[in-house]
């Protein structure tokens, strides 16, 4: 258990860069640049390895594993939420000066969501280890997905969440710049607050990233199980998933081959969750002859941090190679 001084130090940080980005440097609604998607993008990956050479000299070697391991799969799984904010921005016809806003409020309610289950899957497991081999069985679920592209949004205006968003609220038919909300003059009855195009945006993000949370979070359980480790590298990796968008809007379509890299990840993920806890699961069921009967299997940070990154730099490499060749033909 950390002391709450580290608790409440991060946490200030953390509002305090909040605060600078949209309070200071993103005050006005722009279009956010390539060169400044680029200079913030390395700033957040900055910050986070220099977060991760503090856990390293604060709490070893160890956890600076699990930390940077932690960091680098929640930041792969989150490209893939790029793609589905990218259709959503283009089916709701967004304008990319507005686009920092919303994805910021959605940041914002990413951190607490995220934490609050993190802390939750981690207290879960400390208790019931046998769900660590469940949590891994599922893996392969979102995987599957991945494999077969089922998780895009393809009628966005049939979804559910869209349609009960729209029962509680007012809506306008038109965007009105930046704003989440106006107040709309009816006929006796003075004016009347209306949500905006772009709330109902701002909350199909929101829901968007609980869809992808429920496959990225135990992910990173089956990495750590200490509750500041993977609260800090998750946060770190959201923080970062603004700019990126930005980086990568004009470019994703050539990561062809990185949601083949992210559902191995998922899969290897899963695989190292029941083989090193399956003798836990069988135990749980009263199979304990069984469970005696398998070999201790354990996968090191170190080596599942190698594998982590060989698989998404292949996938990467493969990528583009293969699009540059599409576009010389």
């Amino acid at each position: 258990m950390q002391p709450i001084w580290l608790w409440v130090g991060f946490f200030t940080f953390i509002a305090f860069m909040l605060a600078l980005d949209l309070g200071v440097f993103n005050r006005k609604a722009h279009t956010i640049t390539f060169k400044e998607a680029s200079i913030w993008t390395c700033l957040w990956v900055s910050l986070a390895f220099a977060f991760g050479a503090g856990v390293y000299f604060y709490m070893g070697k160890e956890m600076a594993l699990q930390y940077i391991t932690g960091y680098l799969i929640e930041e792969a799984l989150s490209v893939d939420n790029l793609f589905v904010f990218l259709v959503i921005f283009s089916y709701f016809h967004v304008k990319q000066a507005y686009q920092h806003r919303v994805l910021f409020w959605g940041i914002i309610g990413a951190i607490l969501m995220r934490g609050s289950l993190l802390a939750l899957g981690a207290a879960l497991v400390q208790r019931w280890q046998w769900l660590i081999p469940c949590m891994g069985l599922f893996l392969f679920y979102p995987a599957i997905k991945m494999l077969r592209h089922e998780d895009s949004p393809k009628e966005l205006k049939e979804k559910w969440i869209v349609k009960l968003a729209q029962r509680c609220l007012r809506f306008t038919d038109d965007h009105h710049d930046h704003h989440f909300f106006v107040r709309v003059a009816k006929p006796n009855s003075g004016l009347v607050l209306h949500a905006t195009p772009l709330f109902l945006v701002l909350i199909l993000i929101q829901f968007v990233d609980l869809l992808f949370a429920v496959d990225s979070i135990p992910a990173v359980l089956a990495i750590s199980d200490n509750t500041f480790i993977l609260v800090t590298s998750n946060v770190m990796a959201i923080l970062g998933l603004r700019s990126m968008y930005f980086l990568l809007a004009n470019i994703m379509h050539k990561f062809i081959y990185l949601r083949y890299g992210l559902a191995l990840i998922l899969g290897f993920i899963g695989t190292k969750m029941i083989a090193e806890n399956l003798a836990i699961l069988l135990q749980s069921f009263g199979l304990t002859e069984i469970a005696h009967s398998i070999p201790h299997i354990h996968i090191s940070v170190a080596l599942s941090l190698l594998i982590v990154i060989g698989i998404l730099l292949s996938s990467i490499a493969a990528s583009l190679l293969f699009a540059n060749k599409k576009e010389r033909m």
